[in-house]
């Protein structure tokens, strides 16, 4: 989906998109995930693995087989 204000890392040849803003202007919590051996696109529609708050302008890292999202903003708060 559109985005801006996102974190995206990658591990091996997958890649994640996660939160940012859509085009109103509202936080994001999905994770958008690519895998560049299948060239395909599959939204994490799962709770278990969605952001636990809609937010932008958050830090991303992959380490190993671990990937983490951090920080961020959304309407009122900073997240550390």
């Amino acid at each position: 989906s559109a985005r801006f204000g996102f974190a995206s890392t990658s591990v091996e040849k997958i890649a994640y998109f996660a939160g940012g803003k859509n085009s109103t202007n509202s936080h994001l919590s999905t994770i958008e995930i690519f895998n560049f051996l299948q060239l395909s696109t599959i939204s994490a529609l799962s709770s278990s693995i969605q952001l636990s708050i809609p937010r932008s302008f958050l830090a991303s890292q992959s380490i190993s087989s671990f990937v983490i999202f951090a920080g961020g903003q959304d309407n009122t708060n900073y997240f550390n």
